[in-house]
């Protein structure tokens, strides 16, 4: 088994590992560009499918009680198109190395090496937002992008003219600026992101993005690394697969929901009304009974259990759950008729829904028929 896994983790890894391997033989030994073709395939392959996949797969959404997006959503388009112009930067960059040209002018040149480096530090910081394997991966996609600045910068000194005098003006103090040695170069280059960040935030704000748009695609999300709103989740009862809906309607009007008991679920009281009980009997019946069919209702409804969670102005609204438990009435009578169906003692079991096993196991023995002492009467009576 722990050879399977090897083999595919290398499988899944192997173009970036590869890459990076390249990237730093490539930083040794400057003068060996045998696999540059392949280095820079295998490096925008790594830059393109790891961030599109994860991208895709990962969840949309912040919930509570489920796997919570790494990013804002609502925050998004700045991040996408950060990374696109980081892309393009690498691309643009290699291909100029691979076909021998000699050199942009100096602002587009800055503009390239600039959103290198964007690429590398994103990918940092991503890598603290992620956890596990995916923050490995964004660090080895930040090292693709330091090792093509330094390319970048290796092949402007090698066939830069020997002078700037072509140049007038901004261009000129660019230019100078490019031919700085690598180390002055960056820390330089930190200072002039500024200015980039803030004319590309502003492009954003244009298109209706918040001009902290890049900072709260990290920040408004949960339990992940730069994340802040953990606080949101601390009065959230994560209810693993039970009735959401019922749940909110037993909290209505006291006057018209009326509840029979306490419960436990995830260790944590609730206030069961009949209704609440009967639709949680129904549910057993359909799982032990269809099991693939209620997974696949449970996969939709669990997502829109999740979202109720994450929404306390609708689930701490009574007027709210008071007409949700009206709405659903209709429901309640058609499970107890299929319970009545079913069940020799479908009393019982509504009455064993979210008690303690020891609650349960009285219930479980008790003797009778459908016309038998009430079990929730029996619990007080066994237990005494």
């Amino acid at each position: 088994m722990e050879i399977i896994v090897i083999f595919y983790a290398l499988l899944i890894l192997g173009p970036l590992l590869l890459s990076v391997i390249l990237g730093i033989f490539s930083l040794v030994k400057p003068d060996h560009n045998s696999f540059d073709l392949f280095k820079y395939f295998l490096g925008t392959m790594s830059i393109i499918l790891y961030p599109c996949y994860f991208l895709t797969e990962s969840p949309k959404y912040n919930y509570c009680c489920a796997d919570t997006a790494p990013f804002a959503f609502e925050h998004t388009t700045g991040l996408y198109a950060l990374i696109i112009l980081c892309i393009s930067s690498y691309i643009i960059s290699y291909s100029k190395l691979l076909v021998k040209f000699s050199s942009f002018p100096p602002i587009i040149e800055v503009l390239i090496n600039s959103f290198l480096l964007i690429g590398f530090i994103l990918n940092v910081v991503i890598s603290f937002q992620l956890s596990e394997i995916y923050s490995l991966i964004a660090i080895g996609l930040g090292l693709i992008f330091l090792f093509e600045l330094v390319e970048n910068h290796r092949y402007f000194i090698l066939n830069k003219k020997e002078s700037g005098s072509q140049y007038r003006g901004v261009n000129q103090v660019l230019w100078q600026f490019l031919c700085l040695p690598i180390f002055t170069k960056v820390p330089i280059f930190l200072l002039f992101l500024l200015p980039v960040v803030i004319i590309f935030t502003t492009i954003l704000v244009l298109f209706g993005q918040e001009p902290d748009a890049l900072i709260r695609v990290f920040t408004d999300t949960y339990y992940h690394g730069f994340s802040q709103l953990n606080h949101e989740c601390d009065d959230v009862i994560c209810q693993d697969g039970d009735c959401y809906v019922c749940t909110v309607a037993a909290t209505g009007n006291t006057a018209i929901v009326r509840y029979e008991r306490m419960g436990i679920r995830n260790g944590r009281p609730i206030k069961c009304s009949r209704q609440l009980l009967v639709a949680s009997a129904f549910e057993k019946l359909w799982s032990d009974k269809l099991p693939r069919t209620h997974r696949l209702f449970r996969s939709g409804y669990d997502a829109f259990g999740s979202w109720l969670q994450n929404n306390p102005s609708i689930t701490r609204n009574t007027i709210i759950s008071t007409l949700g438990y009206l709405f659903l009435k209709p429901f309640e009578w058609l499970f107890l008729l299929v319970l009545y169906t079913f069940y020799q003692k479908p009393e019982n079991i509504i009455a064993s829904r979210y008690l303690s096993v020891d609650q349960a196991s009285v219930i479980e023995k008790t003797q009778g028929t459908r016309s038998c002492i009430n079990p929730i009467e029996q619990i007080k009576i066994n237990l005494k």
